[in-house]
């Protein structure tokens, strides 16, 4: 292959990478984690109004928090903590799992965590406790979502860790 040719393409490739590089800085949190049922689907409600007012107010303070200038991003935060607010609260074990990896992993595409988490569910429910098992996506499933994790966890970034933690704390504060 000519070297001209060569020096072109390797131009393209570092353009790409210090491009998605300034991108993914720019925006440490490109899309909201969200809840999800284990069939894959997240949790949605179209019906929030049995939220108290209080509720959805810091809920919507929480998500400007993690995504000021994006509007559609805290809709989409503020939405998925009360979708997972309603489903759990009449829950009383929650185990949520966070996957390793990339992030968007499925309990049931993670090798061996879906029988502990069953066996677990299991135990707890033989004791009279409502348990609940659900997913937890950190990011999106998509090119973008992939540099994302690489560039968190090489920067030792915690603001993932931080956005799951304020939305657990969140759900602590306002479940009974």
């Amino acid at each position: 292959m000519d070297w001209g040719i060569l020096k072109i393409i390797l131009g393209i490739v570092i353009l790409l990478a210090v491009g998605a590089c300034v991108l993914l800085l720019a925006d440490p949190l490109p899309v909201p984690g969200i809840f999800r049922k284990n069939s894959g689907e997240k949790l949605d409600k179209d019906d929030l109004s049995e939220v108290p007012e209080n509720i959805s107010t810091e809920a919507a303070k929480l998500a400007v928090q993690f995504f000021p200038d994006n509007p559609a991003k805290q809709s989409e935060y503020q939405k998925n903590l009360l979708a997972a607010y309603l489903t759990i609260k009449n829950i009383d074990l929650l185990l949520l799992f966070n996957p390793g990896g990339f992030g968007y992993a499925r309990i049931s595409a993670s090798k061996g965590w879906e029988s502990i988490t069953t066996g677990i569910s299991e135990l707890t429910k033989s004791w009279g406790l409502r348990t609940l098992v659900l997913d937890y996506q950190r990011t999106a499933h998509s090119l973008t979502g992939k540099f994302s994790e690489v560039l968190a966890s090489s920067s030792h970034s915690v603001s993932k860790a931080r956005e799951l933690s304020s939305k657990l704390i969140f759900l602590l504060k306002y479940l009974p």
